[in-house]
This record gives C-alpha cells, sequence and structure tokens, in this order.
C-alpha cells in the first residue's frame, strides 16, 4: 500500500503515539521499535479469530485474535487502541495490527508502519493483555526493523496467506522467515495459512510452527489429515 501524506493512513503515520502508550517505554534498533515482553509457548491459544468477526468465536480464554485484515480497517484500532481494551479483554490473546508494507513506501514509512503495529501491542500489553508480534515484511530492507524490540525465544505470527500464488512474494517470505527465525530464535511461530512446502519442514527442525487456517482455507479438502475448523496443527 502506497501511503500518501494527504490520506488518512499518512495523517496517521505524521500523528505520534496513541493514547495510553506510555511515557519512556523501551525501544530498539535504529529507528525505536517499542519492545513487547517475551510471551511463552504455553500461551499459544488453540483458535485464532479476526477481530471483527467475534461472532464466530466460541470460547474467548482459548482464543487469539488476529488482525490480518485491509489496514484501512485497522486504522481507528492503531489510532487508538485503548478504545478496544474493554472488547479484547477476555481473549487469550492479541496478535499485533498486520499493516501492509508496500514497495512503493519510502523507508521511513515503512519504519513506522512496524512502529505504530507495535504502539498498539504496547498499549494492551500495559494493561495485562498478552501481545504477540506480527512480523512483516516485503523484502530484506525491512529484517531489522521487524525483528528489532522482540525478545529472543518469543512466540510470533505471520501470515502467508496472500503470497502462496505469487513467485515473488512466496520467495520473499520464505528468505524472510528463515532470516526471522535465525535473528529471533522463536519459541513457536503462529501461522496465519498454510504450513506446508520446503522452507517450512527445514526450519521446523528449529522451532514449532503452529497453524491456523482461515475460514475459507479449513473448508477447503485437502490430502493431508483434515484439521477441525478454527483448530490449530502443529508442525
Amino acid at each position: 500500500m502506497l501511503v500518501h501524506s494527504k490520506s488518512n493512513e499518512g495523517a496517521l503515520l505524521l500523528d505520534g503515539a496513541p493514547p495510553g502508550y506510555p511515557l519512556g517505554h523501551p525501544v530498539d534498533g535504529q529507528e525505536h521499535i517499542p519492545c513487547l515482553a517475551r510471551v511463552a509457548r504455553l500461551g499459544v491459544p488453540e483458535a485464532l479469530c479476526a477481530f471483527n468477526d467475534l461472532g464466530r468465536v466460541a470460547d474467548p480464554v482459548l482464543t487469539g485474535l488476529h488482525f490480518f485484515r485491509d489496514s484501512a480497517d485497522l486504522l481507528p484500532i492503531i489510532k487508538r487502541p485503548l478504545d478496544y481494551l474493554a472488547r479484547f479483554a477476555d481473549f487469550r490473546m492479541l496478535l499485533t495490527p498486520d499493516i501492509t508494507i508496500g514497495d512503493g513506501m519510502p523507508p521511513w514509512q515503512r519504519a513506522r508502519a512496524v512502529v505504530m503495529s507495535r504502539m498498539a501491542g504496547v498499549v494492551w500489553q500495559t494493561h495485562g493483555l498478552a501481545v504477540v508480534p506480527t512480523l512483516r515484511w516485503r523484502n530484506r530492507h525491512d529484517y531489522a526493523n521487524v525483528a528489532a524490540g522482540i525478545e529472543q525465544g518469543s512466540v510470533v505470527a505471520v501470515a502467508n496467506y496472500g503470497s502462496r500464488r505469487d513467485a515473488e512474494l512466496k520467495w520473499e517470505f520464505a528468505r524472510g522467515l528463515a532470516e526471522m527465525v535465525e535473528r529471533l530464535n522463536p519459541a513457536c511461530i503462529m501461522v496465519y495459512g498454510r504450513v506446508h512446502g520446503r522452507p517450512f519442514k527445514e526450519l521446523a527442525k528449529r522451532t514449532e510452527f503452529v497453524e491456523y487456517k482461515s475460514p475459507i482455507e479449513a473448508s477447503r479438502p485437502t490430502r493431508s489429515p483434515v484439521a477441525i475448523p478454527g483448530q490449530p496443527t502443529i508442525f
């Protein structure tokens, strides 16, 4: 997504920290990426649900909320994450908002997208919610910012459902995933989408992957054992 300074997204990226963000919170890296506390493997939920599709949730205590939605839908949340605290408080964990990083964005906007996502996570974490950093990169120039502020051995989350039909995106995802494993040594990677293919097979020797299929993917036939919709498959 190309963010222009005259757009709503651009205006947000030019703003400061959202209400509720604690002054003096630790940051990391050249771009001062907000730090998030380590999340242990035991906290990984049995199911994931989109923040705007809560009607699917059977038990919030066993469910995590994801934000793998269009960036425009995330604007109210990243601008005022404190307003959503009560709505999200009963869930097992939250992933940080998945703000798009596009080819046309200059470096400062790409960094700012990571900062705004982490700031929302910090606000929720400060109020006692478990928050897992969502990792999104477009290419190798994003790696340093994406990995900044995340403790070694933490649980992290990624999505690959949008990259499997594009050869370049698929290659960049695989390369970046290997780099994140190398840099972060995560205890577990939550994957929104299908976990299959050589990159996952090789990296599974170094970390654990937990697959969460989207409702559409869960309804499709597969040759592998069929997962219960909304339930994870562990690799």
